[in-house]
């Protein structure tokens, strides 16, 4: 076949069909499809066994149990300096910008303030980084 010529039905049946002659199994049409029926004499294997379709019923059983993660726990509640480092972490730039916005003429002190407030938030936040990883972890946790 060429590239950007579409096939005919008639081209594609007999393409399929020799390919599936080559392989041992006989078809006269797009009969073959059908993934439950397969000749035992054409083919030399043994047709669909019952044992398959009870191994898939039990395995199938095993999956419908999924796993459900528990509920995370509320925001405020954990470590106190842990929340504290992420509002300072998130507020000292959002306040950085609220004095750019509104409050132009802020004193030194409170600039200084929010800066020193996100720099001190996002140390702490680092600091208490594991050092380690848990290589059985894929990070989907809270």
């Amino acid at each position: 076949m060429t590239q950007g010529r579409n096939p005919s039905d008639e081209e594609w049946d007999d393409l399929v069909r020799r390919f599936f002659e080559s392989d041992g199994v006989e078809s006269n049409g797009p009969e073959y499809v059908s993934s439950e029926y397969v000749s035992s004499e054409s083919s030399g294997r043994e047709a669909s066994s019952p044992e398959i379709p009870e191994e898939l019923n039990e395995s199938s059983g095993e999956l419908d149990e999924h796993f459900v993660p528990p509920e995370p726990r509320p925001l405020g509640v954990g470590n106190p300096l842990t929340v504290l480092a992420w509002l300072a972490a998130a507020g000292g730039p959002l306040l950085l910008v609220l004095f750019a916005i509104v409050w132009r003429s802020a004193p030194f002190m409170a600039w200084f303030g929010a800066i020193a407030l996100a720099i001190a938030g996002i140390g702490y936040l680092w600091w208490n980084l594991p050092s380690e990883r848990n290589e059985f972890n894929n990070g989907a946790e809270l």
